[in-house]
């Protein structure tokens, strides 16, 4: 989910882990972050909560420490819903997988969207439901239209992530134009990139303002990342 803060424009970090850090807890989650972990019943939701948390703390204190920002408090963050308080100089935007958690900070907007690509979603389906009849022709012409859905999709969650919106009513908010190969946005802004890449067995879209490529840290690692920048255009 992306959260609230001012439109300055700068370059965006990415953190992503593929599992909770084994051992104790880097950084103790606050009150209500602890009473909002005892109240999951499931396991597997208590562990992605938990590592989400912690790799958020990671990420701001090291986003704030390089770009001379103020840390947000970690002691007031709010137990649900965006994790960036209200007021801080950035912002930051959460996607997780069974197997992945992505993390993006930017000055500016920035919306991040993960998908295994091992996923075999219903994509005609959904095509159908939730594209445009350009975007399912397309699909249907593609050597692999299971694999160009997953870019598709990936860029329509980022993409309302990073203009801070809900999925219900805004899949086509960003749509793709196949006789131009241009995605076009609703919201125009010269300053918008939107870009993808194949990393760490997910389909990672990412979408920002920004014109410098981000930098990403997995499990505390920098590494490199070949994106595959999307020519965009305003409705």
């Amino acid at each position: 989910m992306a959260d609230s803060a001012p439109a300055t424009v700068t370059a965006p970090q990415l953190f992503s882990v593929h599992e909770a850090p084994h051992g104790g807890p880097e950084f103790p989650l606050n009150a209500a972050e602890q009473a909002r972990l005892a109240s999951m019943a499931d396991r597997g939701r208590r562990g992605t909560y938990a590592a989400s948390r912690q790799l958020w703390r990671r990420g701001a204190l090291h986003f704030t420490h390089t770009h001379g920002l103020s840390c947000p408090d970690f002691t007031r963050l709010a137990p649900r819903g965006a994790i960036t308080p209200r007021g801080a100089a950035f912002r930051s935007s959460l996607s997780h997988t069974n197997t992945l958690i992505l993390l993006g900070f930017n000055q500016g907007a920035i919306g991040v969207d993960a998908e295994p690509l091992n996923r075999r979603p219903p994509w005609q389906a959904l095509a159908r439901r939730w594209f445009s009849s350009p975007e399912t022709d397309w699909l249907q012409a593609q050597a692999q239209p299971a694999d160009a859905f997953l870019t598709l999709w990936t860029l329509k969650e980022a993409w309302i992530k990073a203009t801070s919106r809900g999925m219900a009513g805004h899949l086509q908010a960003l749509t793709f134009d196949p006789l131009r190969n241009q995605l076009i946005l609703d919201q125009p802004d010269p300053t918008w990139c939107l870009a993808t890449t194949t990393a760490h067995s997910h389909r990672i879209g990412v979408a920002w303002q920004g014109d410098a490529t981000p930098g990403w840290w997995h499990d505390g690692m920098s590494c490199e990342a070949h994106w595959y920048f999307h020519e965009v255009a305003a409705q």
